[in-house]
């Protein structure tokens, strides 16, 4: 798969996880819905984020960085915006439980931030 055909084909799913996203949260009721629709909210959501942090993650960086193997910038921002959606929506979900004060929203950056500095340390050391 070519670069340009990576990029079409996130963007295109993304822009379809957003329309899910905009479909999910006009027509579900949130005070009648069952389980699944906040699953089906929040996990759109996730796919949403996942997919524009990543794609514009990977512009940005083929800007910045052209020396790189490209390989390496699909697999950095992707991990990256699986992490900040991961984020977002963990907060989003704190907030709708009544949990989302400053140490937990503390403690999540925290965690997101070792999980990315575990990855960029396990590369650099060369286990993978």
């Amino acid at each position: 798969m070519t670069l340009k055909q990576y990029l079409a084909l996130m963007a295109i799913g993304t822009i379809f996880c957003w329309g899910i996203w905009t479909f999910v949260l006009f027509t579900i009721n949130p005070t009648h819905a069952s389980i699944f629709g906040f699953v089906f909210f929040y996990l759109s959501l996730l796919l949403s984020l996942v997919g524009t942090f990543a794609v514009i993650g990977l512009i940005i960086r083929l800007l910045k960085h052209q020396d790189e193997i490209i390989f390496r910038h699909v697999k950095q921002t992707f991990r990256r915006g699986i992490l900040l959606g991961s984020l977002i929506v963990a907060a989003l979900l704190f907030k709708s439980f009544g949990l989302l004060y400053w140490w937990t929203t503390l403690f999540l950056i925290i965690v997101v931030a070792s999980i990315e500095a575990l990855s960029v340390m396990e590369r650099r050391v060369g286990l993978k």
